[in-house]
């Protein structure tokens, strides 16, 4: 570890610092399955937190390294206190740094349009990559640095036609509008791809059906889209193509579907009439037979009590093609209220585990391993283990904003990461990282006065008051206490009694 910043800045130099993020965390799984080295393993794991935080300035000098990034790093890390004591010429931070790593990994910038414009963000099913698109641009960025990778393209005009489904996996970008126009996003290119239904859907000689809703699944090479008519179809990518299956999917009878959801092996779906689960991984599969129709109380309830003024949203995972875990988000508009339903394999009339009446939009996130539910609400954020069924954690957000359906944050597939819209920027949040710590003395200084000479004094207020003096660390030390006769006057007649000498 003697050469680690030295090894950043020619990494830099080369402009390999995502690469440099991917071999850091192959390094520290190698150290952390060993057990040993610990310290090691904190420097490991700081570099990464270091690049996310100040990579887009290392990107472009790197000997920011030494001047703009390492004198901001929180002091309390590891990384901080064995570099910083190395490199003695180097600014240094006094009061107001920061003690540990803050919830922000990253922020993207630079992303077309402007505070007004809308987003829609996507997570790859590994977690490593986040994509964007914007009226005027499709990106995928690094998790941990913010860096654009590949490039950033153009969609030819800004009035573009928003998609309604965004995938993306290392090195791979799709999406798709409700005019089945598919975008494809590679290391080298990008094209505009118009879907066609398939012949025998469209020889009626009746107008296309209107699509409704899209979804893409983990490996993005099979694309599902739902119609108002009750069907679903599905492209599939094979070679270099994307070809539709021959045979539509019904889903239900004269009634539009709602949402469509995936997991490794199954497809979900919502209409007004239910929920359906089945496979979907094999194209000869007769898929229609083979899904699972449920009524979970949820829609025999909610659904009919609203009249069909109502929004679906699902969250969907699978460990199995028998085991299966489903979160349904319910909407209502007039009067505002959420409620969100937790059907599984095991229970699939679905047990109700949130309400609210507050008019912004729940975001509902289920981990891929199908053991941990996250719900943003109402600048919270409330975690449940579906094991267990108990409340894991709850804690504040600040910035989120959940009014605009455009602009809906995202979390991670494996749960750890938090992707939101702040005008003309994309911040990504770390989930797992504490609120990062403050000195303990400095919460109950409330400050009566100030008095500086070589070093700052101030006069704490409250009943009894007391002099205190404030250390560089930004800490105090309670040096006497004042009484009566040494209070601060403002009588002309009376000096003040205190004071001290050099």
């Amino acid at each position: 570890m003697e050469k680690l910043l030295e090894w950043l800045e020619a990494m830099s130099l080369l402009g390999l610092l995502d690469t440099a993020v991917e071999l850091l965390r192959h390094a520290l799984v190698e150290l952390e399955q060993e057990k040993l080295h610990m310290s090691c393993v904190e420097i490991l794991q700081d570099a990464i937190r270091f690049i996310g935080r100040f990579g887009r300035v290392i990107n472009k000098s790197a000997m920011n390294i030494y001047f703009s990034a390492l004198p901001f790093a929180p002091q309390n890390t590891t990384l901080y206190r064995v570099y910083a004591a190395r490199y003695s010429d180097i600014p240094r931070v006094t009061l107001g740094y920061l003690e540990s790593w803050p919830e922000e990994l990253c922020t993207v910038r630079n992303l077309g349009g402007d505070g007004t414009s809308p987003r829609r963000l996507a997570f790859s099913a590994d977690s490593s990559r986040l994509a964007l698109s914007t009226s005027s641009h499709l990106i995928t960025t690094s998790l941990l640095t913010g860096i654009q990778l590949g490039g950033k393209y153009r969609l030819g005009s800004t009035d573009v036609e928003l998609p309604i489904a965004l995938a993306c996996r290392p090195a791979y970008l799709a999406s798709v509008t409700s005019g089945l126009v598919l975008r494809i996003v590679d290391a080298r290119s990008f094209k505009d791809v118009q879907l066609s239904l398939p012949s025998t859907s469209s020889s009626s000689g009746t107008l296309s059906p209107e699509v409704s809703c899209a979804a893409f699944n983990q490996s993005v090479n099979t694309l599902f889209v739902g119609f108002r008519n009750g069907r679903v179809h599905v492209w599939r990518l094979r070679q270099y193509s994307w070809e539709p299956d021959k045979k539509s999917h019904p889903q239900s009878r004269s009634s539009t579907v709602l949402f469509l959801a995936t997991s490794s092996k199954l497809l979900a779906s919502t209409s007004q009439k239910g929920l359906k689960i089945g496979p979907f991984h094999s194209m000869r599969a007769r898929v229609a037979r083979k899904m699972l129709t449920l009524t979970p109380r949820c829609f025999a309830e909610t659904l009919e009590a609203a009249n069909g003024d109502c929004s679906v949203r699902l969250s969907f995972s699978s460990t199995s093609a028998k085991a299966w875990v489903c979160v349904v988000s319910l909407h209502h508009s007039s009067p505002t209220s959420h409620s969100v339903y937790f059907p599984t394999s095991e229970d699939q009339r679905g047990r109700k585990i949130f309400t609210s009446n507050s008019s912004s939009y729940p975001v509902v996130s289920l981990s891929r391993d199908a053991a941990v539910l996250t719900v943003i609400c109402d600048d919270l954020l409330l975690r449940w283990s579906t094991v267990l069924h108990n409340l894991l954690e709850k804690r504040a957000l600040i910035g989120v904003d959940r009014t605009r359906p455009d602009r809906f944050p995202v979390i991670s597939p494996d749960g750890h990461l938090l992707a939101l819209c702040d005008e003309e920027v994309v911040h990504i949040r770390d989930l797992m990282q504490p609120p990062p710590g403050r000195p303990e003395n400095n919460a109950g200084i409330k400050a009566a006065g100030v008095i500086l000479a070589e070093k700052c004094y101030v006069v704490k207020a409250g009943k009894k008051h007391w002099l205190a003096r404030v250390g560089d660390d930004g800490t105090s030390e309670d040096i006497v206490q004042l009484r009566e006769s040494t209070r601060l006057s403002t009588s002309p007649r009376r000096p003040m009694g205190v004071g001290w000498g050099r």
